[in-house]
């Protein structure tokens, strides 16, 4: 064999464990997507409890994890995507998971707060945003009822009375922004009578 030339050899993948034949002496693995490390079952549950959390309470899950990680949301769709699943490195996947549970926790433990803001003229749709907090916030009840542990976000009545205003999100505070341009649209036509009338949703 000539000086410089790489004999091929049989190996096992790091990744999936598969043998494959190896064309280089730095080959590892036999696809590049057994190159990174693989999700656990931990780190799923972590991200479907996260997910689940910004459902329940109606946050925007993109700006969300773009304000907690100071990344876009495409790191988190090629990281947590069950298929074409990109791989990444274990350290990585870790400090992504890490982050994820510890918004979890502080958002339950009153460190964020929620601002819920019109989607568009609709006053029925609205999506949340986080700000972070210094001082968590106590749990209390709107009603003051004996006994009652409180809450702090929409459907956390411990009670599940209809009368209060944690139970749903028929009692919540919208805001509305007009998306960029409205104002040189809208201002030929009236634009600032239906801006006043908007400014209430």
């Amino acid at each position: 064999m000539r000086s410089g030339v790489f004999k091929r050899l049989n190996r096992v993948c790091q990744g999936c464990g598969g043998e494959f034949t190896a064309t280089h002496i730095k080959e590892l693995n036999c696809n590049p997507a057994c190159r990174g490390a693989k999700l656990t079952a931990e780190d799923w549950r972590v991200y479907e409890e996260w997910y689940s959390l910004c459902k329940r309470y109606r946050l925007a899950n993109q700006k969300v994890f773009t304000y907690i990680t100071g990344r876009g949301w495409y790191m988190c769709r090629m990281m947590f995507r069950k298929k074409r699943h990109r791989p990444f490195s274990r350290t990585t996947i870790s400090r992504y998971v890490t982050i994820l549970r510890k918004f979890i926790s502080d958002f339950k433990a009153g460190y964020y707060d929620v601002r819920y803001v019109a989607r568009g003229i609709d006053e029925g749709r609205f999506i949340g945003h986080v700000t972070r907090r210094l001082q968590p916030r106590k749990p209390e009840c709107p009603r003051n009822a004996f006994r009652c542990q409180g809450g702090l976000f929409p459907t956390d009545c411990p009670r599940q009375w209809k009368e209060c205003s944690l139970h749903s999100f028929a009692s919540v505070q919208v805001e509305y922004q007009p998306p960029d341009g409205w104002d040189a649209i809208l201002e030929p036509c009236g634009g600032s009578v239906l801006r006043r009338s908007c400014a209430g949703l």
